[in-house]
């Protein structure tokens, strides 16, 4: 049987973890859960509060994710107002992205705005031979 992550010593990270994006995406179908459609101002400005939110009250990390097998990733424009946001409520809490990032290309518009890409299909489909790639677009 399994253990904790306190009992591995492993700490646990409050995330924020929003849904944005592709709603054909496996986690959606899986889930059954809507995503956020992050292009529309609207719903930007709605995640964009909820963010503001949860850095008062001192999450350690803000991941949005279009999920496995997007056809788009998430809204450049939000992540990187998102990260505006965290720089001057919470430097500490981590930025991510995961989803629609299938190749080197596609993360560019996050270079030096999230501190980690989530980009495993990409990797099911190519092992980390390439890795080089993904880390030569974002530096």
């Amino acid at each position: 049987m399994g253990h904790t992550l306190q009992q591995r010593g492993i700490p646990s990270v409050s995330t924020l973890y929003v849904l944005c994006g592709d709603p054909t995406a496996t986690v959606s179908k899986v889930t059954g859960i809507r995503p956020v459609d992050t292009n529309k101002e609207e719903e930007q400005e709605r995640v964009l509060r909820t963010v503001s939110e949860w850095l008062e009250r001192g999450v350690d990390c803000v991941f949005f994710d279009a999920g496995s097998h997007a056809n788009t990733s998430a809204n450049p424009d939000m992540v990187r107002a998102a990260r505006s946001l965290i720089d001057a409520a919470s430097p500490d809490t981590l930025l991510f992205v995961g989803g629609g990032v299938y190749h080197p290309s596609q993360a560019t518009p996050y270079k030096g705005v999230v501190d980690c890409i989530s980009v495993g299909t990409f990797f099911e489909d190519n092992g980390v031979a390439r890795m080089d790639e993904f880390v030569a677009a974002l530096h």
